[in-house]
């Protein structure tokens, strides 16, 4: 890693959340997103939204319903939402064509990709969104 380069920091404990969360949807894709506690330099929280994707088992979609509540519990609760999350039961953590053209482009937010293909081995990899591609972002976990 390069002295200037971007990274995305994670507890532990969340980094644990994640791929229990993730696992616990197999055979589907998990999703949901990544936030910080108020005073947290890290994430801490993974907060799933039911994937009511019409093919769940290769691609996501958040509940719009679950996602407006969680949306709006991160804003009362004073937290920041870092970024969505979603799980590759059967592949890489590496963006698919799904992935590009159902990403909004115009956001901030990281996005995580949990790949669940090796069971003893689940890995996580991060990226931010450029105009037309991800950059991959380096995880650290505090």
């Amino acid at each position: 890693m390069r002295w200037n380069e971007p990274t995305i920091k994670l507890t532990k404990s969340a980094f644990d959340d994640l791929i229990r969360i993730s696992s616990l949807a197999l055979p589907f894709e998990a999703c949901g997103v990544v936030a910080r506690s108020e005073h947290g330099d890290a994430a801490d929280i993974i907060l799933p939204i039911r994937n009511v994707h019409s093919s769940p088992s290769n691609s996501f979609k958040f509940d719009p319903e679950e996602w407006t509540n969680v949306f709006f519990a991160i804003q009362r609760n004073r937290q920041t939402l870092v970024g969505i999350y979603h799980s590759h039961p059967q592949s890489a953590p590496d963006p698919s064509l799904r992935d590009y053209s159902g990403f909004v482009p115009a956001s901030d937010l990281s996005y995580w990709i949990v790949s669940l293909n090796s069971e003893l081995h689940p890995l996580v990899k991060t990226y931010m969104k450029t105009t037309d591609s991800f950059k991959p972002i380096p995880l650290v976990l505090t």
